[in-house]
């Protein structure tokens, strides 16, 4: 499998009804954050522990649906940010809305939060 059809290929569909999850919404930025990590992993690790990875990186963005209000809150660098960190290794950036979580980023451990953010 191509690393490319890896992230391509993320579906996130809640399994509860509409008005107990949110959708979550990988925007483009978090895409090509994913497959960033996919492929340096790949590359030095092979592509078994990159996918399972990923994977990792992908429930728990998928968690987010019961239970979005965790992580700090980031206001002062964007409207409604929250970042959650994800085994010491990455922060997963994302906004709250009502009935959705968007995914905005997902950074290396130690990257500082972009100074614009694509929220569209």
């Amino acid at each position: 499998m191509s690393s490319l059809a890896v992230c391509a290929n993320i579906t996130i569909a809640a399994s509860r009804p509409p008005n107990v999850a949110h959708r979550i919404q990988f925007r483009e930025a978090s895409l090509t954050d994913l497959q960033g990590i996919y492929d340096r992993i790949a590359a030095a690790a092979g592509h078994d522990i990159a996918y399972a990875y990923v994977g990792r990186i992908e429930a728990t963005c998928r968690n987010l649906s019961v239970f979005p209000a965790r992580g700090t809150v980031r206001n002062e660098v964007y409207p409604g940010l929250r970042v959650i960190g994800f085994e010491r290794s990455a922060s997963i950036a994302f906004v709250v809305h009502d009935q959705s979580v968007d995914i905005l980023r997902i950074l290396p451990r130690g990257a500082n939060l972009p100074e614009e953010w694509d929220a569209e």
